[in-house]
């Protein structure tokens, strides 16, 4: 037992994304200065969350897309519990806590980075 934990720890060490190729970065670059220019239209309240959210709400449509393309045409989650949506909910507040600690030249692309090396970092 003590063995198969030590292995797990192991491979979560070595465990890395591969650095993206031009070709790759390409359509992410797209869609984030995509959502850029939806925060611009008008001012927000909170912008750095409307752009993680509206980056969310891309990513869902986009596998959405995917899935009618894969041949299953009735694809929708379904509402989450309380319970399910409790950690997303602090992991956001806690990613705007590190947003609010100094001023940030760009406050929504850095919470946006936040999230993604927070999600990065949990695998």
């Amino acid at each position: 037992m003590a063995k198969a934990m030590k292995a797990t720890k192991a491979m979560k060490a070595k465990w890395e994304l591969k650095p993206f190729t031009a070709k790759e970065k390409s359509p992410w670059k797209a869609a984030v200065s995509s959502v850029r220019k939806e925060l611009k239209v008008r001012k927000r309240d909170h912008p750095a969350l409307f752009m993680l959210g509206a980056a969310g709400k891309h990513l869902y449509e986009a596998v959405q897309e995917q899935y009618k393309k894969a041949g299953s045409k009735n694809w929708k989650l379904k509402k989450f519990s309380k319970k399910e949506s409790a950690p997303w909910i602090a992991a956001v507040a806690s990613a705007q806590k590190q947003l609010h600690v100094k001023s940030r030249v760009h406050p929504a692309l850095f919470l946006l980075s936040v999230v993604r090396t927070s999600i990065e970092t949990s695998l």
